[in-house]
């Protein structure tokens, strides 16, 4: 049961909010949930990081995972509102070239929308 993430829709655009620090099974559960909302052509995914202070491979590999699904349907993922040590591993990962961060869910929906 994914206690620690939340799955909304918004203006077409899906926002998963991490409210704490999650687990590989979390992640499994979500893999899951994403993959069948992709399917149904959900291509436009933020990820509001706020409440995360640092992120395992697990998480990081969730993000290359979603960005694996989502680039080949012409998707963007957005990132919100990432601490400096969860910001510092994108650009590790070099995973910062291939999505853009915003410090609001507002401001990435619209980004990912086209507006």
């Amino acid at each position: 049961m994914m206690e620690n993430i939340n799955i909304i829709e918004k203006d077409g655009v899906l926002i998963v909010k991490f409210l704490s620090s999650f687990s590989f099974p979390e992640i499994s559960e979500l893999k899951n949930k994403l993959d069948a909302l992709i399917k149904n052509g959900k291509k436009n995914i933020v990820f509001d990081l706020t409440d995360i202070n640092w992120m395992d491979p697990f998480g990081m590999s969730l993000v290359a995972w979603v960005l694996k699904k989502i680039i080949v349907l012409k998707g963007q993922l957005a990132i919100v509102n990432p601490k400096r040590p969860v910001l510092e591993l994108f650009k590790e990962t070099r995973l910062s070239e291939l999505v853009s961060f915003w410090y609001s869910v507002d401001q990435a929906i619209s980004h990912v929308n086209g507006r």
